[in-house]
């Protein structure tokens, strides 16, 4: 009938009911899971990042590489 929603979480091994929480409490969980969430981007954006440099890197190298081989061929 008035099925209460019980939603389960637990911080330090410990085990609690987010509804039963305080306000502040389920604000504060509420932050970390944001937080979470902005750290696993911006963790992403530096495998992103970092692979992008790679490859132009790559690129680059190879390019030089070549114009030393047609000035050493001339």
């Amino acid at each position: 009938m008035g099925d209460k929603k019980a939603t389960p979480i637990s911080i330090n091994d410990k085990d609690y009911i987010f509804e039963e929480l305080t306000p502040e409490q389920q604000t504060m969980i509420n932050h970390v899971r944001v937080a979470d969430q902005t750290l696993a981007q911006a963790k992403f954006d530096v495998d992103h990042a970092q692979v992008a440099r790679d490859a132009f890197m790559q690129m680059l190298t190879l390019q030089l590489e070549s114009d030393v081989l047609v000035d050493e061929i001339n």
